[in-house]
């Protein structure tokens, strides 16, 4: 089940534990705008997750008072045609950016 695997695939066991009433993943920045929409209609309370890093209760997910707004789908690696500039999706992770600039004997800095 993907809501199971999606709660269960978090870095800190405090945030694995939190139960939003749902779980919403764009696929794109024009999704992101409308669930956004929605929610500052609502008044909605909700959580962004990229990676699911942070280790405090509520970073990157939710309980029961909102959503959680999963951007793990809003992948891809871009890099400049002067190779000076990477940019990647939300989504994305570290392997996969370096799988892309490993060949051309690039790198890029980071954390979690």
């Amino acid at each position: 089940d993907s809501y199971r695997a999606q709660q269960a695939s978090y870095y800190s066991g405090e945030q694995a534990t939190m139960t939003p009433v749902c779980r919403v993943s764009p696929n794109n920045t024009f999704d992101v705008s409308r669930i956004l929409e929605f929610a500052g209609a609502h008044k909605c309370q909700f959580a962004v997750r990229t990676g699911g890093h942070m280790a405090w209760t509520g970073a990157s997910n939710i309980g029961s008072e909102g959503f959680t707004v999963d951007l793990q789908r809003i992948k891809g690696v871009t890099l400049s045609e002067d190779r000076s500039v990477v940019s990647f999706g939300a989504g994305s992770r570290w392997r996969d950016v370096y799988a892309v600039l490993q060949p051309m004997n690039l790198t890029t800095v980071g954390g979690r």
